[in-house]
């Protein structure tokens, strides 16, 4: 009689650090940042704990890691722009992006207003105005307009998603993205006055 055959276990670091990730940033948008447990993240991403110890030395790294898992989505949407979409979906993608992570786009707009990120440095930052100035070379955009004043319009627009869910706190996320989304674009494609 053989023996039953052993199971091979697959390692796969960056898909554990990426579980690990998607975890976190769930919990967050369930219990926000004081009611994350690195336990329970740990928990939920059915990884061991010795496991997400080698990715993160505990709860202020992966809260770190959930900002830049946030920030990456919101560039996706600025460098693929040229690649399909109209402006509406695009807004609306990353509206309901910070409605769904607002703990997350906080933590980056805080860090920003510290020093931390955000500056010439930051790939959301980089990735903004470089569109920007692409579509002022490209006649697309008003020559006269200040790439860095409109980029930081632009990332300043993270907090006004933010303002209008806390102004509305029983009105849902979707109709917040969407009357967000039909604002500001309005604004981008006619202007303000």
């Amino acid at each position: 009689m053989t023996a039953p055959a052993k199971k091979i276990r697959i390692r796969d670091p960056e898909f554990n650090r990426q579980r690990l990730i998607e975890s976190a940033a769930e919990l967050m948008a369930e219990k926000g940042l004081d009611g994350l447990s690195y336990k329970e993240v740990v928990a939920r991403s059915q990884i061991s704990r010795s496991g997400a110890y080698l990715h993160f030395a505990g709860k202020n790294e992966l809260v770190d890691a959930v900002g830049e898992f946030i920030r990456d989505k919101l560039i996706d949407v600025v460098v693929n722009a040229e690649e399909g979409g109209n402006l509406y979906d695009r807004v609306l993608f990353t509206t309901k992006l910070v409605l769904e992570y607002p703990d997350a786009a906080r933590i980056m707009l805080s860090d920003s207003l510290n020093g931390y990120g955000l500056g010439l440095a930051d790939p959301l930052y980089n990735a903004i105005i470089k569109r920007i100035r692409r579509a002022k070379k490209e006649g697309t955009m008003d020559a006269d307009l200040d790439a860095e004043v409109t980029t930081l319009i632009h990332i300043g627009s993270i907090f006004s998603t933010m303002l209008l869910a806390a102004r509305h706190p029983t009105k849902s996320k979707d109709k917040i993205a969407h009357q967000f989304t039909k604002q500001w674009c309005a604004i981008l494609t006619e202007g303000v006055m």
